[in-house]
């Protein structure tokens, strides 16, 4: 893939760490910032990350170096990801090797820990508001969106609405061939496990 994955914002310069995150994790610190997401989110606000790789590749590896080295760890997800049940549960049935077939490849849960915030908790964050959400998903362009109903001051709720205009209808995010649907003979195929494609299917 020509875009990195993982990335570093020094000095306001960007660096491409794909091949060394596990090192540059374990560099950082008190001060410093980590933002990663994940896959799965349960009504606790606990939050698993899909590994399809062994111990999920290297972002996989340097989770725990992220939660031991003292960095503030951010973990942004829309509830759009929540799952019934647990990341707990979740986390102890999904196996890379316990899978016989899937489609792409076979998949294991990795929980992350950090502050986990939710479409409500930005809108708090960015203003003096109480919001609360009464509804998820729609279609026609609304799959995924968040209903929410938010109360404060006026300018409070101005200032919200400000912001929810700059991103309300924004394009996917991500680099066009991160997006691609796996399809037999993908160059990642070797590494996948289970994949209905390997077997001819």
């Amino acid at each position: 893939m020509k875009h990195p994955h993982s990335i570093l914002l020094e000095k306001g310069k960007i660096k491409n760490i794909d091949d060394n995150i596990v090192e540059v994790v374990k560099n950082l610190g008190r001060g410093d910032i980590i933002i990663i997401s994940g896959n799965a989110l349960d009504s606790q606000k606990n939050v698993g990350m899909m590994a399809g790789s062994v111990s999920g590749g290297n972002p996989g590896i340097a989770v725990s170096g992220m939660l031991s080295e003292g960095a503030k760890v951010i973990i942004p997800i829309g509830l759009e990801k929540l799952i019934p049940g647990t990341i707990r549960d979740a986390s102890m049935i999904a196996g890379r090797k316990d899978v016989d077939v899937s489609y792409g490849m076979a998949v294991g849960l990795i929980p992350l820990y950090g502050k986990v915030v939710i479409e409500k908790d930005a809108v708090e964050i960015l203003a003096k508001l109480n919001c609360t959400v009464i509804g998820k998903g729609g279609i026609l362009g609304a799959e995924g969106s968040t209903v929410m109903v938010v109360e404060g001051l006026d300018k409070e709720v101005k200032k919200i609405l400000k912001v929810i205009k700059e991103v309300k209808g924004a394009d996917i995010s991500g680099q066009k061939e991160s997006l691609e649907e796996c399809k037999r003979g993908n160059s990642s195929c070797k590494n996948h496990l289970a994949c209905i494609y390997l077997g001819g299917v």
